[in-house]
Protein backbone atom coordinates (compact mmCIF):
# COMPACT_ATOMS: atom_id res chain seq x y z
CA UNK A 1 0.00 0.00 0.00
CA UNK A 2 1.53 3.31 -1.02
CA UNK A 3 1.28 5.79 2.01
CA UNK A 4 1.31 9.29 2.11
CA UNK A 5 1.10 10.72 5.41
CA UNK A 6 1.37 14.96 5.82
CA UNK A 7 3.02 15.78 2.89
CA UNK A 8 3.75 19.50 2.12
CA UNK A 9 5.84 20.20 -0.75
CA UNK A 10 6.52 23.85 -0.68
CA UNK A 11 8.41 25.45 -4.13
CA UNK A 12 11.83 27.27 -3.25
CA UNK A 13 11.71 29.96 -5.67
CA UNK A 14 8.69 31.97 -4.15
CA UNK A 15 7.80 29.69 -0.95
CA UNK A 16 4.43 28.48 -2.40
CA UNK A 17 2.93 25.46 -1.19
CA UNK A 18 2.35 23.48 -3.83
CA UNK A 19 0.47 20.53 -1.63
CA UNK A 20 -0.73 21.19 2.04
CA UNK A 21 -0.99 18.59 4.45
CA UNK A 22 -1.73 15.56 1.70
CA UNK A 23 -2.64 12.19 3.58
CA UNK A 24 -3.71 9.06 1.68
CA UNK A 25 -3.52 5.37 1.29
CA UNK A 26 -3.44 3.71 -2.37
CA UNK A 27 -3.67 0.07 -2.02
CA UNK A 28 -2.77 -2.46 -4.87
CA UNK A 29 -5.63 -2.96 -7.30
CA UNK A 30 -7.17 0.80 -6.21
CA UNK A 31 -7.12 3.48 -8.76
CA UNK A 32 -6.75 7.33 -7.49
CA UNK A 33 -7.02 10.04 -9.88
CA UNK A 34 -5.62 13.53 -9.02
CA UNK A 35 -7.49 16.03 -10.90
CA UNK A 36 -6.53 20.33 -10.93
CA UNK A 37 -6.00 23.22 -12.15
CA UNK A 38 -2.53 23.30 -14.64
CA UNK A 39 0.14 24.10 -11.96
CA UNK A 40 -1.45 23.31 -9.03
CA UNK A 41 1.70 20.54 -8.25
CA UNK A 42 0.12 17.15 -10.16
CA UNK A 43 2.76 16.56 -11.97
CA UNK A 44 5.33 17.27 -9.02
CA UNK A 45 3.30 14.66 -6.39
CA UNK A 46 3.76 12.11 -9.36
CA UNK A 47 7.33 12.78 -9.49
CA UNK A 48 7.92 12.86 -5.86
CA UNK A 49 6.45 9.66 -5.30
CA UNK A 50 8.39 7.96 -8.31
CA UNK A 51 11.67 9.38 -6.87
CA UNK A 52 12.15 12.28 -4.39
CA UNK A 53 15.28 13.46 -6.64
CA UNK A 54 13.12 14.29 -9.39
CA UNK A 55 12.07 17.62 -7.63
CA UNK A 56 14.68 18.05 -4.91
CA UNK A 57 16.23 21.10 -6.66
CA UNK A 58 12.78 23.16 -6.76
CA UNK A 59 11.27 22.29 -3.74
CA UNK A 60 11.16 21.16 -0.37
CA UNK A 61 9.34 18.29 1.18
CA UNK A 62 8.05 17.59 4.91
CA UNK A 63 6.20 14.52 5.10
CA UNK A 64 6.40 10.83 4.85
CA UNK A 65 5.75 8.63 1.49
CA UNK A 66 5.86 5.12 2.31
CA UNK A 67 6.14 3.08 -1.23
CA UNK A 68 6.39 -0.74 -0.62
CA UNK A 69 5.74 -1.52 -4.52
CA UNK A 70 8.70 -2.86 -6.30
CA UNK A 71 8.75 -1.42 -9.82
CA UNK A 72 6.73 1.53 -10.73
CA UNK A 73 5.52 2.13 -14.19
CA UNK A 74 5.79 5.88 -14.67
CA UNK A 75 4.10 7.86 -18.10
CA UNK A 76 5.43 11.78 -18.24
CA UNK A 77 3.46 14.07 -19.82
CA UNK A 78 5.44 14.60 -22.59
CA UNK A 79 8.85 12.50 -23.66
CA UNK A 80 12.14 14.04 -23.97
CA UNK A 81 13.79 15.02 -27.30
CA UNK A 82 16.50 12.33 -26.81
CA UNK A 83 13.57 9.75 -26.49
CA UNK A 84 11.71 11.41 -29.51
CA UNK A 85 15.15 10.59 -31.23
CA UNK A 86 15.19 6.52 -30.68
CA UNK A 87 13.45 4.23 -32.66
CA UNK A 88 10.61 2.27 -31.32
CA UNK A 89 12.49 -0.55 -30.82
CA UNK A 90 15.63 1.39 -29.11
CA UNK A 91 12.28 2.77 -26.86
CA UNK A 92 10.33 -0.71 -26.19
CA UNK A 93 13.63 -3.00 -25.16
CA UNK A 94 16.05 -0.30 -23.78
CA UNK A 95 16.37 -0.54 -19.94
CA UNK A 96 14.31 -2.91 -19.73
CA UNK A 97 15.40 -4.68 -16.26
CA UNK A 98 12.64 -7.71 -16.35
CA UNK A 99 11.56 -9.65 -18.42
CA UNK A 100 9.27 -8.26 -21.46
CA UNK A 101 5.52 -9.77 -21.04
CA UNK A 102 4.98 -9.54 -25.18
CA UNK A 103 1.60 -11.15 -24.26
CA UNK A 104 0.68 -7.87 -21.95
CA UNK A 105 2.27 -5.83 -24.35
CA UNK A 106 0.02 -7.03 -27.91
CA UNK A 107 -3.22 -7.66 -25.58
CA UNK A 108 -2.67 -3.93 -24.45
CA UNK A 109 -1.81 -2.85 -27.98
CA UNK A 110 -4.93 -4.25 -29.05
CA UNK A 111 -7.10 -3.14 -26.48
CA UNK A 112 -5.74 0.80 -27.52
CA UNK A 113 -6.16 0.14 -31.09
CA UNK A 114 -2.44 0.63 -31.77
CA UNK A 115 -1.34 -0.10 -35.61
CA UNK A 116 1.36 -2.89 -34.29
CA UNK A 117 2.49 -3.53 -37.90
CA UNK A 118 3.27 0.18 -38.54
CA UNK A 119 5.62 -0.11 -35.57
CA UNK A 120 7.36 -3.07 -37.12
CA UNK A 121 9.60 -1.09 -39.00
CA UNK A 122 13.15 -0.75 -37.08
CA UNK A 123 13.56 2.80 -38.64
CA UNK A 124 10.64 4.50 -37.36
CA UNK A 125 11.37 6.75 -34.36
CA UNK A 126 9.34 7.70 -32.31
CA UNK A 127 9.24 11.11 -33.27
CA UNK A 128 7.47 10.29 -36.36
CA UNK A 129 4.33 9.11 -34.78
CA UNK A 130 1.31 10.68 -33.90
CA UNK A 131 0.91 12.05 -30.05
CA UNK A 132 -1.62 9.50 -29.89
CA UNK A 133 0.42 6.75 -31.38
CA UNK A 134 3.35 7.88 -28.97
CA UNK A 135 0.92 8.14 -25.73
CA UNK A 136 -0.70 4.43 -27.07
CA UNK A 137 3.22 2.83 -27.32
CA UNK A 138 3.71 4.36 -23.97
CA UNK A 139 0.71 2.87 -22.25
CA UNK A 140 1.57 -0.84 -24.17
CA UNK A 141 5.22 -0.76 -23.01
CA UNK A 142 3.89 -0.32 -19.25
CA UNK A 143 1.73 -3.27 -19.17
CA UNK A 144 4.36 -5.43 -21.14
CA UNK A 145 7.17 -3.92 -18.09
CA UNK A 146 4.87 -5.10 -15.57
CA UNK A 147 5.29 -2.58 -13.37
CA UNK A 148 3.24 -2.72 -9.72
CA UNK A 149 2.30 0.81 -9.71
CA UNK A 150 1.29 3.09 -12.98
CA UNK A 151 1.63 6.77 -12.63
CA UNK A 152 0.29 8.09 -15.60
CA UNK A 153 0.35 12.11 -15.86
CA UNK A 154 -2.19 12.99 -18.09
CA UNK A 155 -2.49 9.91 -20.10
CA UNK A 156 -5.06 11.12 -22.22
CA UNK A 157 -4.60 14.09 -23.50
CA UNK A 158 -3.66 13.06 -26.95
CA UNK A 159 -6.05 10.36 -27.22
CA UNK A 160 -9.61 10.33 -29.07
CA UNK A 161 -12.92 9.67 -27.26
CA UNK A 162 -13.17 6.09 -28.45
CA UNK A 163 -9.26 5.53 -26.89
CA UNK A 164 -10.07 7.17 -24.11
CA UNK A 165 -12.57 4.81 -23.47
CA UNK A 166 -10.01 1.82 -23.62
CA UNK A 167 -7.78 3.87 -21.61
CA UNK A 168 -9.90 3.26 -18.81
CA UNK A 169 -10.41 -0.28 -19.41
CA UNK A 170 -6.62 -0.17 -19.48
Amino acid sequence: MLEISHLTITHIKDYKQIVCDLSLNVKSGEKLAIIGEEGTGKSTLLKLILSPSKIHDYTTVEGTIQNPFNKIGYLPQTLSEQERQQTVLEFLFKNSEDLFDYNAFYQSAALLDLDVKKLEDSNLHLGRLSGGERLKLQLAKLAGDNADLLLLDEPSSDLDLESQFALQKF
